[in-house]
């Protein structure tokens, strides 16, 4: 069986800048590490990560690595900046693959939505920042993965970490 995570970047900063330039806010970078901790308490592994190279997505990835200690570095790749479309985002997740069998995928909507709602019909929601949605695919290798192949096995928002309500406070 494969694993693939789909986790939107963080709470991005205001649009002082280009967009590909924004950053996590400081909200953003702890409501990743919650939904990181979420998936890390569910034992959800990775073996491959891959990101968007906007520093509001690999800044997301990086918070995400560093809370599951795996030592895993990730790869980047600008097609999930510049395109949306599920068979591109897909195509993606084969070319890093490499082997893996759990993989995570950090990026940005719609295409984070779009490619989780693609493969699991019973996704139905739009992934909000600092979420992820874990898949389970039947299948030896990521070329047999299909639309509509994936089982939903979890989905982590920050506001259903326990700490969450922690995020207010001085």
């Amino acid at each position: 069986m494969l694993t693939l995570t789909i986790m939107r970047h963080g709470k991005a900063e205001p649009h002082h800048r280009a967009d590909f330039e924004r950053e996590l806010a400081p909200k953003g970078v702890l409501r990743s590490r919650l939904v990181a901790e979420m998936l890390a308490e569910a034992g959800v592994t990775w073996d491959c990560a891959v990101t968007s190279p906007a520093p509001r997505a690999s800044q997301t990835a990086d918070t995400a690595l560093d809370v599951m200690t795996s030592g895993l570095l990730p790869s980047y790749d600008r097609d999930i900046y510049d395109h949306a479309d599920p068979t591109t985002l897909m195509s993606v997740v084969r070319r890093h693959a490499d082997g893996a069998r759990q993989v995570v995928v950090f990026g940005h909507n719609p295409g984070m939505s779009w490619l989780a709602q693609w493969l699991c019909p019973d996704f139905v929601d739009q992934l909000a920042t600092s979420s992820a949605v874990v898949l389970d695919l039947e299948g030896a290798d990521w070329a047999d993965v299909s639309p509509g192949s994936a089982t939903l096995r979890l989905v982590c928002r920050h506001q259903d970490h326990p700490g969450a309500h922690l995020e207010d406070k001085p």
